[in-house]
């Protein structure tokens, strides 16, 4: 199995599921609507995300980078802001990236090459 490590569009939201980081911040999920990014796992911390610069009910573009498999959690992403997106400028990346595609990450396999999506 190979690295992931993309760029894709995405809308940031509250994640309701979640509990308060330790520093009482709510995560959030970045909910996909153009390229490919890493499925069931876009969720992140209120204090990561803030970091980041996401707000909730914005759209934008995301760098995504796997980091070190952990064997309490499985593969782990970095996610950074690259920029906020307008309408006009999420309908061109929808047109640029293609549709919303996840990549299976869950499953057990060993890492061992990274490959750009």
């Amino acid at each position: 199995m190979s690295k992931l490590n993309s760029t894709f569009a995405a809308t940031a939201k509250t994640f309701n599921s979640g509990n308060p980081d330790r520093n009482g911040k709510m995560p959030i999920i970045l909910v996909p609507t153009a390229g490919k990014f890493p499925g069931q796992r876009t969720v992140i911390s209120g204090t990561v995300a803030e970091n980041e610069g996401f707000e909730t009910g914005s759209n934008y573009l995301v760098k995504c980078s796997e980091g070190e498999t952990s064997e309490q959690y499985g593969r782990q992403f970095v996610f950074n802001n690259i920029g906020k997106l307008s309408a006009i400028e999420t309908l061109d990346v929808i047109n640029k990236l293609g549709a919303a595609k996840p990549v299976e990450v869950v499953a057990n396999v060993a890492v061992n090459e990274e490959v750009e999506a």
